[in-house]
């Protein structure tokens, strides 16, 4: 049985559209590949990935002479103000280990004059002298360098006019630190009173 010319024409009109419809679901196959990052394979169709977009970072800026020359500036401000504060504490602190150690020396000097009736025998720089109890005597500071410097020494009838006393010598401090540890344990005057400068090297505790 023969088709007529119009029955023909409405298959050629439906399977245009099925065509159609084909390639386009292809295209939108390819595509959605291709977006995914990956090549597309169609026989008899050459594809390409679209090309990706590189993220390009900002470029690093560096510090300026200007910004270094403020920072450098600023810490030394910062170092202005620290260092004397600190430099106050630590001399301070100094002074107040002089006057605590004076004491437990002076102590222990003067129990022993007290039990015995007499003073301990002179000893050099740094020796514990004879008789001399350590259980109550700082023997590890004794024989250490004092914390202004120089050596402790027990001193008797060694300085003119002075019987008994607790030396420092070779100090390292200034006259002027020793004047605040004077102020501290006497009248402040190193010529004078019970805590004086003995000679340019030596500043002695009088006992006696």
């Amino acid at each position: 049985m023969f088709r007529s010319s119009t029955g023909r024409a409405k298959e050629k009109r439906v399977y245009g559209r099925q065509s159609g419809t084909l390639s386009d679901l292809q295209g939108i196959g390819i595509w959605a590949v291709a977006a995914a990052g990956h090549a597309a394979h169609i026989p008899g169709v050459a594809m390409t990935c679209p090309a990706q977009s590189q993220k390009v970072g900002s470029p690093r800026r560096g510090f300026t002479l200007v910004e270094i020359m403020i920072v450098v500036a600023i810490i030394g401000l910062l170092a202005a103000l620290a260092i004397p504060g600190y430099l106050r504490v630590q001399r301070r602190s100094q002074n107040s280990r002089v006057v605590n150690d004076l004491r437990v020396f002076s102590q222990a000097f003067e129990g022993y004059a007290t039990q015995n009736g007499e003073w301990p025998p002179n000893a050099t720089p740094g020796q514990v002298p004879a008789g001399i109890s350590t259980a109550d005597f700082k023997v590890s500071v004794w024989q250490s360098p004092s914390t202004i410097g120089g050596q402790w020494n027990w001193d008797l009838n060694i300085v003119p006019g002075v019987t008994a006393g607790i030396s420092i010598s070779n100090y390292t401090c200034s006259d002027a630190q020793l004047a605040e540890i004077d102020a501290m344990i006497d009248d402040g005057d190193l010529s004078t009173g019970l805590f004086q400068k003995i000679s340019s090297n030596r500043v002695t505790y009088i006992l006696q």
